[in-house]
Formats: C-alpha cells, structure tokens, sequence
C-alpha cells in the first residue's frame, strides 16, 4: 500500500512537471521569465529534456511513471521539429521517423519494465491446467469439471529399470519410499525386460489420475500427460516429464539428468542432479536447485531460487525475480542471462567466483 501511495504521488508529479513544459513549448506570450524564454526558443534545452525524461523512464521502478515519462520524452523530442501549415515534406518525413523510432522504443520499455508482472502472468499460465490442485477423499468431480479417477491396483517395481506413464488426461502424482506403484485399475500396465509402461485402455481427457510411485536411484522415469501435479520426495536415475501444465511440489533427485518440457511450469520444491534442462512458456521456480549445468528457456520466467551450479544458463523472452547463489568461496560457476527484457537480483552472500554475463535488455542487480 505504502509503494502504491509513493507511486502515485510520483505520478501526479511528473504530470504537473510535463504538463508545465508542454504549456512553456505551446506559449509564447505568457511565460515572459528569460529561463523560460530560453527554454522555449532553445532546441538543445529541449533535447536535454527529452534525454532526462528518457533516464528517468529507465531508472523508475513504477511502470506508470515510466510510460509518462517516456510520452514526456517523446514530446519534448517531437517539439524541436515543429509541424506548421506550411511545413515541408522534409520536416513532415523527420517528425513521422522520430515518431516510429519514440513508438519502438515504448516497445522495447514495455518489453524491459512488463515482465515485471511476469510473475502474476506465468501463475495464470500454469495454474490453468487440466487439474485441480485441491485434493478431495475420494472419486469426485474436480471443480474444472474432470472426474477423479483413485487408485485401486498395486504393481511391484522390483525388477523395473525404466517407468513410463503416458496418459491423454491429468495425473495427480505421489512420490512414495517403496517398490510399487498404486494406480486405477482404468490404467493398463505392460512389463517387459525392464521396462514398465502405464497407459490407458481408451484415452479420455476430462479426467484426473491419482498415482503413488515407489521411488529409488536405479529407476528412470518418463511422464506424459495433459496436466500433472507431483507432491512427495523421489530419487531417480534420471527424470524426464512432458506435460500442458506442471506443478512440482516436492523434491526431485537424480543420478543424472532431469528434463521438464511444459507449456506451464510451477516449482516449488528442491531439485537436484547433474544437468536440468527446462523448456516451458511460462514457469514460475520457487525453491533449491542444485545441478552442474541448469539450462531453462522460457517465453516468461520467474524466479526465487537458491542455486547450486557450475553452469547456468538462461534464455528468456521476460524475466523478474532474484538467484541466491549457493556455491562456496571456491566454487567456481558461471551465470549467463539472456533476456528481452526484466530485471533479475543476484545474490552471492558467499562470495563464490561467480561470472555473469547478459546480453538483452536485462537489469542485473548485484548484493
């Protein structure tokens, strides 16, 4: 409440202060003051203006202040090139160009300063899954309107190297510490030197399927579905999910790699490995990484993690959110950031030999 009051009364401000301006360029008669003289019949003071209001938009943490002072901008730039009735082709061409290059870079400041609400956006991507992340006790309609569908039939997971589950609807899946995996008996199961697989005997999408999976280091698991929700703590050989919406709230450790392929993505646990490699539209990371290489590309990311890692890459259409590095004082690492626009807060407490590199439109602040 106390941030929103500072902004507007920032606002109010600044549109005094523009609005005065304006009136200074538009009259000549009534601001008779040598300063406002000056001002008014000097383009460079003019152009001085519009390079202030340009800081300004840049350095303003509200986006509204920002969008005024880059119309502010725009204005003041756009008045050293008066358009009169008898204004030549000449100045009509320069006013039309000042006009695309201003309106592309409001672009680019709408791109740098809107992920800022990346967050609340990418929570709208990945909380509109085909699941319901509200349990109930038993088979129940869940309130997007897909059916329930419980467990009833135990398979043994003794022998099983590799779990695969494919299935068209939703999965609400727990890790367990066991050798078994508890599905409906809707689901068929085919086991062969190995390999275990989980499908359905007819696909249907407007439904939830509630697994518990046993869990242990030599197993590799592969998911797919239309909309998962992971709840528990599992170790793996390696790790592999393809999902519309995902939610991971538990803990994730593998031998190897873990790879999460999402249109949505939302982490709020711990993950561990050698490699991570995220692709999602939209994933919000909330919790511990800790990896040799983490590799995430996502249309919109945000992001509150503490971060354990050689080598992290991210590539990113809009990024917000902040890195607490984990690695030791003599834990070296490398952190690259590519981004069109957003801000990102990195915090080293340690001291670790971190290097960053950016390339985008990305704000790094360093603490």
């Amino acid at each position: 409440m106390r941030n929103n009051l500072i902004e507007s009364i920032v606002f109010l401000l600044s549109i005094i202060v523009i609005l005065v301006g304006f009136a200074v360029v538009i009259s000549k008669k009534t601001f008779n003051t040598q300063l406002l003289k000056r001002f008014n019949e000097s383009r460079m003071v003019r152009l001085i203006f519009s390079l202030v209001c340009i800081f300004l938009a840049w350095i303003m943490p509200w986006f509204s202040v920002k969008m005024l002072m880059a119309i502010g901008a725009f204005g003041f730039l756009i008045s050293i090139f008066p358009i009169k009735r008898n204004a030549s082709s000449i100045s009509i061409g320069i006013a039309v160009t000042l006009f695309v290059l201003v309106a592309l870079w409001l672009v680019g400041l709408y791109s740098y300063q809107g992920v800022g609400s990346v967050s609340n956006s990418v929570l709208r991507i990945t909380n509109s899954f085909p699941i319901d992340v509200k349990s109930t006790a038993d088979n129940s309609l869940r309130i997007d309107g897909s059916e329930r569908i419980m467990p009833d039939k135990k398979i043994s997971l003794k022998d099983a190297k590799n779990v695969n589950i494919a299935v068209k609807g939703g999965i609400e899946i727990e890790f367990t510490n066991s050798d078994t995996i508890y599905i409906p008996s809707e689901l068929n199961v085919e086991s062969d030197n190995g390999n275990l697989t989980v499908f359905e005997k007819s696909p249907k999408q407007n439904v939830t399927y509630v697994i518990e999976l046993g869990t242990n280091p030599n197993e590799a698991v592969d998911i797919r579905s239309a909309g998962i929700e992971i709840t528990g703590s599992g170790n793996f050989n390696n790790f592999s999910l393809n999902s519309a919406g995902s939610s991971i709230n538990g803990n994730i450790s593998s031998n190897n790699d873990v790879y999460l392929s999402c249109a949505g993505l939302k982490v709020s646990g711990n993950l561990k490995g050698k490699v991570l490699n995220i692709n999602s539209s939209g994933t919000t990371l909330n919790g511990e990484l800790d990896f040799n290489k983490i590799i995430v590309n996502s249309t919109g990311l945000a992001i509150n993690e503490m971060s354990k890692f050689s080598e992290l890459n991210i590539n990113a259409t809009g990024l917000y959110g902040r890195i607490d590095i984990l690695n030791s004082s003599s834990e070296r690492g490398d952190l690259s950031v590519s981004s069109t626009g957003g801000t990102l807060t990195v915090v080293n407490k340690n001291k670790a030999p971190v290097d960053i590199n950016t390339s985008g439109f990305i704000k790094i602040t360093k603490e």
